[in-house]
């Protein structure tokens, strides 16, 4: 038998979903709401083609048949999706384009079972063929962590690999960084972590999560008015916001400048890092060096943000004193 090649790497969640959806084999995506499930199918496939069963028709999802008078027989009508999807598919055959029943577990069971043909067979109504060159993704929230969701009925389980997307701050952060979420809101969680990053839904009032983040990032940006901001992610956390808005901290012109003392406190600090780590790269210099005097703790979080997970910024941090310790002991706690 030949030798294949195989590896004992490391592999992430998103490591998995990319092989999964190589290797065309349907997969589940598993996680809290508001975790960016949807933004991770559509960040891989922007042309996606989403259907959502809670809220589409049978004939939707299958397509349905209709009796012609003129010819007195039945006809067979594929859903609307159906052309569309296989035209994209057709366009690109040397891309995988992604078919994605999307919060497939807040529709009811016996809708959920219509997906069952696709996913197994790849075939729709007994009638029309997927392309071959597409992948089949679910995403749904588990039972526990929303009111509006059902168990997935075993046989439709059972024909899915399953991902489980855990959102943590320490890995919401850098991509906070990247996507432009607003400096004060990334800093704030950076301090408070996941206790701020999800908040229980209650049925009633607004709770916080990745998604309402990134709206309250946007209203913060567009109003200026940080009490908005309990409409979506609740009075409570709001308040906490707006007393860590609140801290007096040094500015990048004055830790460029030498001109920044310490700032007393943990919130302080955190707020701090948060702001510097907006530092363009000119001013990194005399930016790390200040972030130097605070605990290893305070410069592993500057570096993260920083770096944004890109490697060309971590390559210039990690000519700087000192840099290359820590991102070493940031790599032993992986």
């Amino acid at each position: 038998m030949e030798n294949q090649k195989i590896s004992f790497d490391k592999v992430s969640e998103e490591d998995v979903l990319m092989g999964l959806i190589e290797s065309k084999i349907p997969v589940m995506m598993h996680g809290k709401p508001g975790c960016g499930k949807t933004a991770r199918v559509k960040a891989i496939d922007p042309d996606v083609e989403v259907l959502s069963l809670p809220y589409k028709d049978p004939s939707a999802i299958m397509g349905k048949t209709v009796f012609n008078p003129v010819t007195g027989k039945t006809e067979a009508i594929k859903p609307e999706w159906y052309d569309r999807f296989c035209e994209k598919c057709k366009q690109e055959p040397n891309k995988t384009h992604i078919l994605f029943f999307d919060e497939i577990t807040n529709a009811m069971p016996a809708i959920q079972l219509m997906s069952y043909q696709i996913v197994l067979d790849r075939i729709v109504n007994d009638k029309w063929k997927l392309p071959e060159n597409c992948a089949v993704v679910a995403a749904g929230n588990e039972v526990e962590d929303s009111i509006a969701a059902y168990d997935m009925p075993e046989p439709l389980h059972s024909r899915f690999a399953h991902v489980y997307i855990v959102t943590t701050a320490e890995n919401w952060l850098p991509w906070a960084m990247k996507n432009d979420i607003h400096p004060s809101i990334v800093s704030f969680i950076a301090w408070k972590k996941d206790s701020v990053l999800f908040t229980p839904f209650d049925g009633a009032a607004p709770n916080a999560d990745p998604r309402k983040w990134e709206k309250a990032s946007n209203l913060l940006k567009t109003t200026g008015k940080v009490k908005m901001m309990r409409s979506l992610v609740g009075a409570d956390i709001t308040t906490d916001f707006e007393a860590f808005c609140s801290i007096k901290m040094p500015s990048i012109e004055e830790v460029v400048a030498g001109k920044a003392d310490m700032p007393q406190g943990v919130g302080a600090r955190y707020a701090t890092i948060g702001a510097l780590s907006y530092a363009k790269e000119t001013e990194l210099q005399p930016v790390w060096k200040y972030v130097t005097k605070f605990e290893k703790e305070y410069q592993a979080i500057f570096m993260k943000l920083w770096t944004r997970g890109d490697g060309k910024r971590f390559e210039k941090i990690s000519k700087l004193n000192g840099a290359v310790e820590i991102f070493e002991g940031l790599e032993s706690k992986n």
